[in-house]
């Protein structure tokens, strides 16, 4: 989660609350309009895209954890 906060910092404010927005979205059920996607070969994993930023998200009994947020094509998405 540190790598989160960190990745997040280095944004701009405004770029900042956009995610933190899609984030809150997600976690009340309101997905709508919002490039969710699962991840094939992964129970549980999804990823939201936001330009050029990518957010990892596990989603299991109502709970949501943030796994990576970075930039497309970082080494660490592509794991995914």
């Amino acid at each position: 989660m540190d790598r989160v906060r960190k990745f997040l910092r280095k944004l701009p404010v405004s770029m900042q609350t956009e995610i933190d927005s899609l984030l809150h979205k997600v976690e009340t059920g309101n997905t709508a309009g919002l490039d969710i996607k699962k991840l094939k070969g992964y129970k549980g994993l999804f990823r939201i895209r936001k330009g050029n930023i990518r957010i990892v998200f596990a989603q299991a009994e109502g709970t949501i954890r943030i796994l990576f947020i970075g930039k497309r094509g970082d080494s660490r998405y592509e794991q995914f």
